[in-house]
């Protein structure tokens, strides 16, 4: 039921036409071939030709790309952001891309979900409710739940829906949307209704470096030009309708939606001053060279993208047009 599923076949009709049979991808879902933490191996020992990664699970693997991913409680806006961090891997982080090659794949594009929030089967209506309750993170989103009082739970989304019913879990920071395609609407019974992160490239989709190779040259530009159309059905199709029917269904089961006091704004405001110079920290400690300007190249990047997106809205097909002619169009696939 994820908003990926159900919105990216359309996409690979489209491509599948424009490139006349040769571009022919198939969806296989819900872990039929491999789960998530042997995604990136799977894309690269080709069991398939591609695959949606999580990047919080490769931070060791991925070091670089994954910093991104450190940065994930800045930017308020998940269209600039995702807009920002494609910008980043594909023109502006040539590490990044050689962390993707030297596990024989290539980065194609940033799935970007709506911002994340608490999810929780508890009642929350302040801060200090959330002390003590057993949180489901990924990333550096482990350490925001324990500054937040609550104890930092490491375990993959597919397994949110049975930790909240069994008591593993009390929370999970996530997508509203995940209400639905998790089913976490049968346990969650508030919603802290405060934008925790948005998405810096978080959920990628990659392609085997091999598979990639053996295109032609109209056909990876082709796959370049879908990639963008693949980002904005994810989000605006996927996960944004999403969130619209999961807050009006849960509203429907009397799940309350509770807006945070001045007293987590100003923690917020505070954590954020803090937690970029603990990104930098932990990414010299993964071995990337100078994180001090890929953070600040990407933080200056979104805030640009931000001004530049204000005001604006999208349709899925305008928002993957704007990609295509600022980020993909300027790509040289030969070059990736």
């Amino acid at each position: 039921k994820h908003g990926a599923v159900r919105t990216l076949p359309p996409v690979f009709e489209r491509l599948k036409k424009e490139s006349n049979g040769e571009l022919d991808w198939k969806i296989v879902a819900g872990g039929q071939l491999f789960g998530g933490k042997a995604s990136l191996d799977g894309a690269g020992k080709h069991l398939a030709d591609g695959a949606v990664i999580i990047l919080s699970y490769f931070a060791s693997q991925l070091p670089t790309a994954f910093t991104l991913i450190d940065l994930a409680i800045f930017g308020e806006d998940p269209l600039a952001t995702l807009a920002a961090s494609t910008e980043e891997f594909m023109r502006n982080c040539p590490q990044c891309q050689a962390n993707y090659r030297k596990r024989n794949t290539i980065w194609l594009a940033g799935l970007g979900a709506t911002h994340q929030k608490l999810l929780c089967a508890k009642p929350v209506t302040k801060m200090r409710d959330i002390k003590g309750l057993k949180i489901r993170t990924s990333g550096g989103l482990g350490r925001l739940a324990k500054a937040m009082g609550g104890v930092a739970v490491g375990m993959g989304s597919s397994a949110i829906y049975a930790g909240l019913q069994r008591g593993q879990l009390d929370c999970t920071i996530g997508t509203t949307g995940w209400l639905m395609s998790h089913r976490l609407i049968e346990s969650v019974t508030h919603v802290y209704d405060y934008p925790l992160t948005v998405t810096h490239g978080q959920a990628t989709l990659v392609m085997n470096l091999d598979r990639w190779k053996s295109l032609s040259p109209k056909n990876k530009r082709l796959m370049l030009k879908y990639s963008a159309h693949m980002a904005a059905v994810v989000h605006i199709n996927g996960y944004a309708v999403d969130a619209q029917r999961a807050k009006a269904a849960s509203k429907k089961k009397n799940i309350l939606w509770v807006k945070p006091n001045q007293e987590f704004k100003d923690f917020m405001t505070d954590y954020r001053t803090k937690e970029k110079a603990i990104a930098i920290k932990r990414a010299k400690k993964r071995g990337v060279k100078n994180p001090e300007k890929l953070v600040n190249s990407h933080l200056a990047n979104v805030a640009r993208w931000e001004k530049k997106l204000a005001g604006k809205t999208f349709t899925a097909e305008s928002y993957a047009e704007m990609l295509w002619n600022e980020i993909y169009s300027k790509v040289d696939p030969e070059k990736l």
